[in-house]
């Protein structure tokens, strides 16, 4: 599942006052796991966690990223060597990978 984002702008190419405001509290959340339960993601969850990366900002709004959701379990075992054999990856019921 590729996931293309655009930014809704207002008439003057401008960020709405509801989107702009609630960027900054959405970039200070951080929190990295490191052990997961053994079922899977829903997906309304899954559109929650992506809708801040819908809404944020680009230069001229090109939002030159790509985000892939991988479910598959061969696949993310796959991404373990690609990613610096962080094993936590094949542990995880999902992975949002970005690129951009």
């Amino acid at each position: 599942m590729v996931v293309r984002i655009r930014l809704p702008l207002d008439s003057g190419n401008h960020l709405s006052p509801e989107v702009s405001h609630g960027f900054p509290r959405t970039r200070q959340v951080r929190y990295a796991a490191r052990s997961f339960q053994p079922h899977s993601v829903e997906q309304d969850k899954l559109d929650r966690i992506l809708e801040p990366v819908r809404l944020a900002p680009s230069g001229s709004n090109e939002q030159p990223w790509r985000f892939v959701v991988v479910r598959d379990a061969e696949i993310r075992r796959q991404l373990v060597a690609a990613c610096f054999d962080q094993q936590v990856l094949a542990q995880a019921p999902v992975v949002i990978a970005g690129s951009g």
